[in-house]
């Protein structure tokens, strides 16, 4: 898989690690599709950065993202690779106390809904090319060893890999390549006052981009890369470490 030259779509490009791919995917003369919901931010990241197009919408709509995304195929028909890197967490210490509807549905729509719906979107623009496509979904850990204070975040990335997987099932024998992102903790303002020794954004982008070109299904970022062992050694202890952690 190249990724020069290409038309690329990124959600969430305007902070934390959706920057670091901007930054680190511009370098390589990739026209960049980026889709925020704060028209200030995107029109900021379009000044500095020629080969940004923005599109303004917010990804916890259950409407709004469809119509983006046929803008997009409608204007922008050489697209060829997706990733889904928009997400939000939300915190809760005491869950049955503490329950916000609101911010579950915002959780759910943001990391699996709109992902799986901008996926299928795609995957069908993507077919009609005569060349090599990918969709990229970003997860992590978390969906593998779930922690305590976000239950909802990690249940999406869960459900996040395992649609991935099966979009690769049934994309098998097609130009389109689809890639499970399994992140550490990450220093992205998402994750601001959470844990410590935090990958660095632009060291992940560079992971996640050295794994869509070699076409990994499952890219393990980071110290990430060690999860799928321990889990197999002794996944008690896993949960145990997660069960506390921010």
């Amino acid at each position: 898989m190249n990724l020069q030259q290409r038309t690329i779509i990124i959600t969430g490009g305007t902070s934390g690690l959706g920057l670091a791919l901007v930054k680190t995917l511009a370098q390589a003369s990739n026209q960049l599709i980026v889709i925020g919901r704060n028209r200030e931010s995107l029109n900021e990241l379009a000044n500095q950065y020629p080969e940004v197009t923005p599109y303004l919408c917010d990804l916890a709509s259950p409407r709004a993202p469809e119509k983006t995304a046929q803008r997009i195929v409608n204007e922008h028909s050489n697209a060829s690779i997706l990733i889904n890197n928009a997400g939000v967490q939300h915190s809760s210490e005491h869950w049955l106390n503490n329950f916000s509807l609101e911010n579950t549905l915002t959780e759910v729509q943001t990391n699996l809904i709109t992902p799986v719906l901008l996926s299928a979107l795609f995957a069908k623009a993507f077919h009609k090319q005569n060349q090599p496509c990918a969709i990229v979904n970003i997860s992590s850990a978390l969906a593998i060893a779930p922690k305590a204070q976000a239950p909802v975040y990690c249940a999406t990335k869960a459900a996040l890999s395992n649609f991935s997987q099966s979009l690769r099932y049934q994309l098998a024998g097609t130009l389109v390549q689809v890639n499970d992102v399994i992140l550490p903790l990450v220093d992205t303002p998402m994750t601001r006052g959470r844990g410590a020794n935090k990958l660095p954004a632009a060291q992940a982008a560079q992971a996640i981009i050295k794994g869509i070109t070699q076409n990994r299904p499952t890219i393990y970022v980071g110290k990430a890369k060690y999860l799928p062992w321990l889990m197999r050694i002794s996944p008690s202890l896993v949960a145990r470490i997660l069960q506390g952690a921010n």
